[in-house]
């Protein structure tokens, strides 16, 4: 079957003359656009002693199919870096299969070549992933990327079945911190913004001990609201930046949060001058 965005779609039952050089092989062909997008299976996976063309041992049936214009919502970052689709998406599944199928993929794993639909990025960019359909999201986990000996497809080696692309580091690599360094970062993050609360709070206290001396009218009301969603904003960032990540709805909270107090910071300072 081929569509609009489905490429290629078949459903089979493999066959021995299906098996080439010990393995199953899908697509046959190339796909159209001459992309090469392939999968590799090991007869492991899909017969039982298997013993050359005429043997009945073989009775998975493997379904299989490759999608084109992947939507952008499948674009993610994973590591902190931001990658974009650039392959097609290959989705292989095994059924009836002479084992236990993943004990199996484990000892056997499968075999994947992907050639980029953009050849502007480096190769070396090139991250090997699968959908992850708990976390709704692209995962890395299980599957080897290196590049074959053209130099030109991405290679993929996985220890499980499900639906693969290719995603690139649209970046480029960024450099690795270590433990020390990353620490460091943190550790001067909330130095200063815990002195930057305490220089607010002590300001605040000043414009309200103080406003009636001061004299400053509708000026000091906004003084006063300017430091206190100031120093809210950084209250929220200090006490939910790393407790909210694990939380989703509590993650979305310190987001909302943060975007309402430091939103009123630049209005009030709109108000000022």
């Amino acid at each position: 079957y081929q569509g609009e965005n489905i490429m290629i779609l078949t459903v089979e039952r493999v066959q021995p003359a299906d098996i080439q050089a010990g393995n199953y092989t899908f697509p046959r062909t190339p796909v159209d656009g001459g992309l090469l997008t392939q999968i590799t299976i090991p007869l492991e996976l899909l017969c039982e002693d298997y013993t050359g063309p005429g043997s009945s041992d073989c009775r998975a049936v493997v379904s299989s199919v490759v999608v084109q214009n992947l939507p952008m919502i499948l674009d993610q970052t994973i590591n902190n870096s931001e990658l974009a689709s650039n392959s097609l998406l290959l989705s292989s599944r095994v059924a009836d299969p002479p084992g236990d199928l993943q004990e199996l993929v484990r000892q056997f794993p499968v075999q994947l070549l992907f050639a980029p639909v953009d050849n502007e990025f480096n190769n070396s960019n090139n991250t090997c992933v699968f959908w992850n359909f708990t976390l709704m999201n692209w995962s890395p986990i299980g599957i080897q990327s290196s590049v074959d000996e053209t130099g030109s497809n991405t290679l993929c080696i996985s220890n499980h079945l499900t639906s693969f692309a290719v995603l690139v580091d649209i970046n480029g690599p960024q450099p690795d911190l270590s433990q020390a360094e990353k620490y460091a970062l943190k550790l001067v993050s909330y130095i200063g913004c815990g002195v930057s609360l305490l220089s607010l709070l002590l300001a605040l206290a000043i414009l309200v001990s103080c406003g009636k001396s001061l004299n400053k009218g509708v000026l000091l009301y906004i003084h006063i609201n300017f430091v206190l969603a100031l120093a809210l904003g950084l209250l929220t960032f200090l006490a939910g930046i790393e407790t909210a990540t694990a939380i989703p709805w509590l993650c979305t909270l310190v987001a909302a949060l943060l975007h309402y107090f430091f939103l009123s910071v630049f209005c009030w300072m709109l108000a000022e001058g």
